[in-house]
């Protein structure tokens, strides 16, 4: 029961016409994970999605990685993580005190945007 309540409030999170949920887990709708098809073609568009998100579910996210791509199939490959995880300093001071940002926020969100067909033939 408590799965199908999840999955209601998290389908109805991700309710816009461009987006399709392929899975979800999890067993509160503040902790799951959703796997997402987009329709976004390049970055542009996923920018424009991302700040949408970002506004509707109240979490700010910071880019934790970028990766290169190479060839034909990737044209866009990124990593992004919620600003209230910080990395702490610990290393360089004895008095050891986390940022008071610092909430230890797992939110992450990993994107790969794969070019079309059509994107993908080679001029002759």
């Amino acid at each position: 029961m408590e799965q199908q309540l999840t999955r209601a409030i998290v389908e109805e999170l991700y309710s816009s016409a461009n987006e399709k949920v392929l899975e979800i887990r999890g067993d509160s709708p503040t902790s799951h994970f959703a796997l997402l098809r987009l329709t976004c073609r390049n970055k542009e568009e996923f920018v424009e999605w991302f700040h949408n998100h970002q506004s509707m579910t109240g979490v700010t996210f910071r880019v934790k990685n970028v990766r290169p791509f190479k060839g034909i199939t990737i044209v866009y490959k990124a990593e992004f993580r919620c600003q209230h995880n910080t990395y702490p300093d610990s290393h360089k001071s004895r008095n050891y005190k986390p940022s008071k940002q610092h909430t230890g926020c797992e939110s992450t969100m990993k994107v790969t945007i794969k070019s079309s067909v059509e994107g993908r033939r080679i001029p002759r």
